[in-house]
């Protein structure tokens, strides 16, 4: 049986959402309250992501993550 970490868990959810909307900017608190997922370790998972270059990011008011 395979085993995934909680992060790897985080950043398949966050990456199949984003996926989902394409060109729509997410933020990391509402991938977390539309997974009931904490809101702490999806932030901490999408900086890693865009810091892969596997997601890009903007910050402001408007800001958030997308593909």
């Amino acid at each position: 049986m395979l085993q995934i970490t909680k992060r790897v868990d985080y950043a398949l959810v966050a990456l199949s959402h984003l996926a989902l909307h394409p060109g729509e900017r997410q933020s990391a608190r509402g991938l977390a309250d539309a997974y009931f997922l904490s809101q702490t370790l999806m932030a901490n998972v999408l900086k890693q992501l865009a810091k892969a270059e596997l997601v890009s990011s903007s910050r402001g008011t408007h800001g958030g993550y997308e593909f």
